[in-house]
């Protein structure tokens, strides 16, 4: 989704270079559209790096905690 957002933004650049008359508000909505898109790769890109390094450690320090807290009650 991401990724297809970022490539649908780029589509818009060859219409710039080839349509020197381009007024405010189209070169505008084109920024708006590849910095949303560059905005989505990029959370994404921050999501998944987080969810394969600090997934495993989360996980891991909840079944430790959750072990010591049936230990405890016991």
């Amino acid at each position: 989704m991401f990724f297809a957002c970022f490539i649908s933004s780029l589509s818009f650049f060859p219409q710039v270079l080839i349509n020197s008359e381009i007024n405010k508000t189209q070169l505008l909505f084109i920024y708006f559209k590849f910095d949303t898109a560059l905005f989505f790769v990029l959370h994404g890109a921050v999501w998944l790096l987080m969810l394969v390094f600090l997934k495993p450690k989360y996980i891991i320090n909840l079944r430790v905690k959750i072990k010591n807290k049936k230990i405890t009650k016991n």
